[in-house]
């Protein structure tokens, strides 16, 4: 899988805040969270 540069991934996050439904937005927010978690 190809990762997103910082500025592409600020990008896709601001698309999603703005434009998303309310689906998306708790999808993105749960698997950011999930995946900081991961992280430590």
């Amino acid at each position: 899988m190809n990762k997103l540069s910082k500025n592409q991934f600020e990008q896709a996050k601001t698309f999603l805040k703005s434009k998303a439904r309310k689906l998306e937005r708790a999808l993105f927010e749960l698997n950011l969270k999930m995946a900081t978690r991961k992280m430590f």
